[in-house]
């Protein structure tokens, strides 16, 4: 029997982001492979597999630091201890019976979902001085 361990210094955050951009299927499959690893690790990654295509590269990136830059401000997380927990992305169509054919009645919309996981250390006692 297998029991699951609870760490209580570990949380998991969802941000779920609308792309307004079509992402190429290389960055897809990239997005994809970054499951439970560092969140530092994953820009690396992100910085050496996308040189090639630096607007896509700064575009994911700038979606990725917002998530991080929220955790740092709002709970006061360190920035190494961040993973990438999940990562999906999710083709949204949507079809307007209003619209002709010749104005594409279905619209396409990329939806990426994250999942950060962190782990709060408590707060050390500060010290106090002497003089």
């Amino acid at each position: 029997m297998v029991q699951k361990i609870v760490d209580p210094y570990f949380h998991i955050q969802t941000f779920n982001v609308k792309v307004d951009k079509q992402l190429s299927p290389i960055a897809e499959t990239i997005l994809k492979s970054f499951n439970y690893k560092l969140y530092y690790y994953v820009i690396d990654d992100l910085f050496y597999l996308l040189k090639s295509d630096p607007n896509e590269r700064d575009y994911l990136l700038n979606i990725l630091h917002s998530s991080v830059i929220f955790l740092q401000n709002n709970l006061y997380i360190n920035f190494f201890d961040i993973y990438v927990y999940e990562i999906t992305i999710n083709e949204i169509s949507k079809f307007n019976r209003f619209l002709t054919e010749e104005s594409k009645p279905y619209q396409k919309s990329t939806q990426i979902t994250i999942k950060l996981a962190y782990q709060v250390k408590p707060i050390s006692k500060k010290l106090e001085t002497i003089w």
